[in-house]
């Protein structure tokens, strides 16, 4: 066993000998959370995208490109993460919370991606 000075030590010698109540809690809040945070960053995708597309971009997801500009969009971009988010809190298993925050870190790529291209828009205007 290393020596860590930190007060953190101590808890994470705890965490891995938690009863199965309190590491499902702590399961389960951490799914709830990156839960509201991928529905806000799809909703930041969202946003950001329609508004480069009204600046002149092009949508450069392949799969998104038709779908971009209609009403479906909303369905897609809002819809299918608000789906993932309702599924996600029954399962409540640590690979569903890795997945979240697979997808909650991908969002946050294409969020900056979009936020990017909307400055290069607006210095070149």
């Amino acid at each position: 066993m290393q020596w860590r000075p930190d007060a953190s030590a101590a808890e994470d010698a705890g965490s891995s000998q938690r009863d199965p109540e309190s590491r499902e809690i702590a399961v389960t809040r951490t799914v709830v959370g990156f839960s509201v945070l991928l529905l806000v960053m799809s909703a930041v995708d969202l946003v950001t995208t329609e508004v480069a597309l009204r600046l002149g971009a092009v949508e450069l997801n392949p799969v998104m490109a038709p779908v971009v500009g209609t009403r479906w969009a909303v369905l897609v971009k809002l819809g299918l993460p608000a789906a993932v988010v309702l599924a996600a809190p029954r399962v409540r298993s640590l690979l569903v919370a890795r997945a979240l925050k697979l997808a909650l870190i991908i969002y946050i790529a294409v969020v900056v991606f979009n936020v990017t291209q909307l400055i290069a828009v607006m210095a070149l205007s």
